[in-house]
């Protein structure tokens, strides 16, 4: 392998490549990979990419998508991905673009991308919604962005203990608000059947009851809730408190089921619009349900919630801290690491006494004398091989041309003769 150091963002960072051929063209000293290792270690080259991202996703906010500027921002993306390629390589060896899950998503967008335009079939237009995830490729360029979403991954097994917690929880209260509040939210204040109708079947009184217009309505045209109990909202003397019609929000909002009464819990645990409920609750069944909500609100959202939010921040300074340490360690401990930051102050160099410069000049001396040694023999056999006949040559055999090989298979059968 070979590195490359680079300042990426105002830190240094050292980036491993392989050093076999990549995509099993390019060598490390062709200067095609050598023009990509510098494009793909330039935080200029990263400004780029990301002001690109951002002109996308511009661009996918637009009511009316433009074509041309799609085709222009994949063939972008698309040689972001070769340089990275032909400077890393593709799958193959060790530090290669695959081998960095980080690039996994990049891959998969731009080959979708390509196949929405290859091929424009009814089935294969939902993958256009890829486009979306353009926007994730900030994370593999920002490392800010990384150690928030390991953070937030990390934090998924912390979490199981804490959402088996808030789902037994919100299970409870939905049972609890299942047996009080089951069908109370249906209550409709129904005007009375006049007193001059006798003999009326069960059939007129259940038109009568379920007509609108013999309903009373607020200021939104909405039925009134009402209810029977004590403190609740009574009706009119004219007017009857019956359980008829749908529940309110269209029939969203009620107890009436299981799963309703999870739904509506839930509700009030997020407090989305929980005052509604609250309202619809208190004027039919009274005052006495505040201790419901209090228990609700406060133990569901303000401890529940707030406890999931605690332990993703616990797990961000904690990631935070395995980021530092990161910065923190030998450059020998890296060797997993395609690319890593470091701190050029913190890097353990040591000072050599002269006692031990004086040891590795000795050293040198004795690899160039016995250098100098070899070589001399090498002129000396050359020179021999000369003498004898024989042809000496600096290229392989194989780029010989064939009067020069028979030449030399002619010295060597006369020699043996002689």
């Amino acid at each position: 392998t070979f590195c490359v150091v680079s300042k990426r963002f105002r830190k240094n960072y050292i980036h491993r490549f392989t050093g076999t051929k990549s995509l099993f063209c390019f060598t490390p000293w062709s200067p095609t990979r050598r023009a990509c290792v510098y494009l793909a270690t330039n935080q200029f080259f990263d400004y780029f990419v990301m002001a690109t991202i951002l002109f996308n996703c511009i661009f996918l906010a637009m009511s009316e998508t433009i074509e041309e500027a799609e085709y222009i921002f994949l063939a972008i993306y698309t040689s972001e991905m070769i340089i990275k390629m032909i400077a890393k390589g593709f799958i193959l060896n060790k530090y290669t673009y695959l081998r960095n899950p980080w690039n996994w998503l990049d891959f998969v967008v731009i080959t979708s991308g390509y196949a929405t335009i290859a091929l424009d079939v009814g089935n294969l237009a939902g993958l256009r919604t890829f486009r979306v995830l353009r926007a994730l490729k900030t994370v593999s360029i920002m490392p800010g962005l990384k150690t928030i979403i390991n953070a937030l991954l990390h934090s998924f097994k912390q979490l199981a203990e804490v959402m088996t917690l808030t789902i037994f929880c919100l299970m409870v209260f939905a049972l609890f608000a299942l047996q009080v509040y089951m069908g109370e939210l249906r209550n409709k204040c129904v005007k009375n059947l006049p007193s001059d109708l006798t003999n009326v079947t069960h059939e007129d009184w259940y038109m009568w009851v379920n007509d609108t217009q013999n309903w009373i309505v607020d200021e939104d045209d909405m039925p009134m809730l009402c209810g029977n109990l004590t403190g609740a909202r009574h009706c009119p003397p004219e007017y009857t408190c019956l359980c008829i019609g749908e529940n309110p929000n269209h029939g969203y909002t009620n107890f009436d089921n299981f799963m309703w009464s999870m739904l509506t819990t839930f509700q009030l645990i997020t407090l989305d619009y929980w005052e509604n409920v609250y309202n619809m609750v208190l004027a039919t069944c009274g005052p006495m349900s505040v201790s419901f909500f209090t228990v609700v609100v406060f133990f569901g959202s303000f401890y529940l919630i707030n406890l999931m939010l605690a332990v993703v921040a616990l797990s961000y300074e904690e990631e935070a801290e395995i980021t530092q340490e990161e910065r923190r360690k030998d450059l020998i401990d890296h060797r997993d690491d395609s690319t890593f930051s470091f701190d050029p102050a913190s890097l353990n160099v040591k000072q050599l006494s002269k006692q031990q410069r004086k040891k590795i000049d000795a050293r040198k001396g004795v690899l160039l004398a016995s250098y100098s040694r070899k070589k001399t023999r090498r002129r000396k056999k050359g020179k021999e091989g000369n003498g004898n006949g024989h042809v000496s040559c600096l290229l392989r055999p194989s780029s010989l041309p064939f009067s020069c090989l028979m030449f030399a298979s002619f010295a060597s059968r006369a020699k043996v003769a002689r």
